[in-house]
């Protein structure tokens, strides 16, 4: 399923962006990735959650085969063990330098999301996004929607 193929793609690509971030513990959950361990969050002594959910392709036109992909990545940070915020103000720009390189870039962009036979990168753009503090949970929270374009096989 393409979905499932773009999402995992999306993680590999935020987490190779945040593999430079020294004593952050980030427990990565995709909403087409089956085999993670669901029951294991529930335990996690983990410092945050990235979710990357790839929603269901949609078409532009009628039988043509342009069609695009949206992209919603969450993060939900304990604000308890990063209460100054410098662990999330660090996890949020590698997340959004990472988003951004295909905002600027076409060629990175198809480059990191063209998989042969079931889709051709033909553009990407930043829709949205949300960021705060849920004070009541003690939670840090940052949403990017993204949009990827392309021919769909």
């Amino acid at each position: 399923m393409t979905e499932q193929k773009i999402e995992a793609l999306m993680m590999q690509h935020l987490q190779s962006a945040m593999s430079g971030l020294e004593g952050v513990a980030l427990q990565f959950i995709g909403a087409w990735q089956p085999a993670q361990d669901v029951k294991a969050l529930e335990s996690s002594g983990a410092d945050g959650f990235v979710t990357v959910k790839c929603m269901p392709r949609t078409y532009e036109t009628p039988t043509i085969p342009d069609g695009s992909f949206q992209v919603i990545v969450a993060l939900s940070m304990r604000a308890d063990v990063d209460s100054n915020g410098t662990n999330y103000l660090a996890v949020t720009d590698a997340i959004s330098s990472c988003l951004h390189t295909w905002q600027k870039s076409y060629t990175d962009y198809a480059t990191a999301f063209a998989i042969a036979g079931e889709f051709e990168p033909t553009g990407y753009n930043i829709e949205s996004g949300d960021c705060g503090l849920d004070a009541d949970k003690c939670i840090w929270t940052y949403t990017a929607t993204v949009n990827l374009f392309g021919i769909i096989s």
